[in-house]
């Protein structure tokens, strides 16, 4: 009697699993989910940006050395007849 149970149980489980993937609303639902899920990982990169952005905002209206040193390094910017010289540093190797 209880492997009677334990097989109709099985067959259920089978006949179920085959109703579902065959169903093509079941498989939208599931590829739908998948891409929920993605949309709100891209919502928690998206915000934490944001927030970094807020907060370089707030310190390039406050602090006007920052200001000037992200327009020197960042956009390259440079003062009337103002030369800038980059050296690269030297490789391991050629340090002798």
């Amino acid at each position: 009697m209880k492997v009677k149970v334990n097989v109709i149980k099985y067959v259920i489980f089978v006949l179920t699993g085959i109703f579902l993937l065959t169903n093509s609303n079941f498989r939208k639902l599931v590829k739908n989910y998948f891409k929920l899920h993605k949309v709100k990982k891209q919502e928690i990169a998206l915000d934490s940006e944001y927030e970094k952005m807020k907060q370089q905002k707030i310190q390039l209206e406050k602090d006007d050395s920052y200001l000037e040193r992200v327009a020197r390094y960042e956009l390259n910017v440079t003062k009337k007849n103002e030369y800038e010289f980059r050296f690269t540093p030297p490789e391991e190797n050629d340090k002798h």
